[in-house]
């Protein structure tokens, strides 16, 4: 009798340690699983921040393309500018003020950094093109617009296009971070219902 009560109480041991370690791991994989899906929700977010700032740079982008369309025919004939002569009123301006353009990453503050000083100074030589034109000195505003404007206009479009291109960067590494964040939810879900 006292062998089989101990065996009895050997396996009833084993089983509850077997159902103990069952149930740390459980309860181990499930935090990690939580922790996991946290992460993955931080990156998410994260993703669709950077794929705003994506966009807004596409959209300051082409602004500065009709920017100088606007200012090349207005030069060209001899019309008053109206487009933006204050750097703070146009899409760049705004945005570089904007909650969008906030960053960690130290490329973009450079490439913010950079295009100020050539953004400022096109759209202030703008007003000094339609003072020109005023004055009938269209040949003097032509000369201007080459030798002065266009240079640091296309210095600018370059610098947001460089701006829009680390953003595409930015957003694929956040994808792939994403990805595998979720790849490791799966697993977790899978060893989890194993």
């Amino acid at each position: 009798h006292y062998t089989g009560m101990v065996f009895i109480m050997k396996l009833s041991s084993k089983i509850i340690a077997g159902f103990l370690v069952i149930a740390a791991m459980g309860w181990f994989l499930g935090i990690v699983g939580l922790i996991a899906i946290q992460g993955a929700s931080r990156l998410s977010d994260e993703q669709e921040v950077i794929r705003v700032s994506y966009a807004d740079a596409a959209n300051v982008l082409s602004a500065h393309y009709e920017w100088r369309h606007s200012l090349t025919m207005a030069v060209s004939s001899g019309d008053e500018f109206t487009g933006s002569t204050d750097p703070a009123t146009c899409a760049l301006g705004k945005w570089l003020t904007s909650d969008s353009s906030k960053t960690d990453d130290a490329e973009l503050a450079s490439l913010f950094a950079a295009v100020k000083e050539p953004h400022d100074y096109i759209h202030h030589e703008a007003e000094k093109i339609n003072t020109l034109i005023a004055a009938g000195k269209q040949h003097e505003a032509i000369k201007a617009f080459e030798e002065n404007i266009l240079p640091r206009t296309n210095e600018t479009i370059s610098l947001i296009g460089q701006i829009e291109h680390r953003y595409e960067t930015l957003s694929a590494e956040k994808a792939i971070d994403t990805a595998r964040v979720l790849t490791i939810v799966v697993w977790l879900v899978v060893c989890i219902l194993l």
